[in-house]
Parts: C-alpha cells; structure tokens; sequence
C-alpha cells in the first residue's frame, strides 16, 4: 500500500510542487513563517495575560513579540520579490 502523505512530488496546474495526496510541498522557509506565526499569537496572549500578573514575565513576552514581529517583516521584506 503506499503512503499518500509520502508521495513523489508532482506539477500541479499551478505550476507548484505537489503531493501525491494533493498537497502543496511544504519547504522550510514556509514552515518557519507559520512558526513565528504562533509565536507571535502565543506571546501576544501570554504578554497580555501576564502584564497584569508579573511585570518582568510580561515585559520578556513583551520582547518576544517585538523580536517575531521583526523576524516576520525581515523574511518578508526579504522574499518580497520572489
């Protein structure tokens, strides 16, 4: 039986790399982006819940957001012309 999730890559009428399951290839850089994506959220929320609780744990998620925010717009500013 063969895997479906662990197929030959194939051309989609798109022009991008497929599966043979359907799905669009995933390549590192897309994996990165949506996890800066959830860190981004993750930090977002626990800046906000923890501000109130203890500043110094609010203030280093604080940090976290402005550094995956930075990296987001870097690898855009980046990739933009690709």
């Amino acid at each position: 039986m063969t895997d479906l999730y662990r197929g030959t890559e194939a051309q989609s009428t798109t022009g991008r790399s497929t599966t043979q399951a359907g799905w669009f290839a995933r390549t590192a850089s897309d994996r990165t982006s949506v996890l800066l994506w959830v860190a981004l959220v993750v930090s977002v929320v626990l800046n906000a819940v923890l501000s109130n609780v203890n500043v110094f744990l609010g203030g280093a998620f604080g940090m976290m957001v402005l550094a995956c925010g930075w990296a987001l717009v870097v690898r855009y500013r980046r990739n933009r012309n690709r």
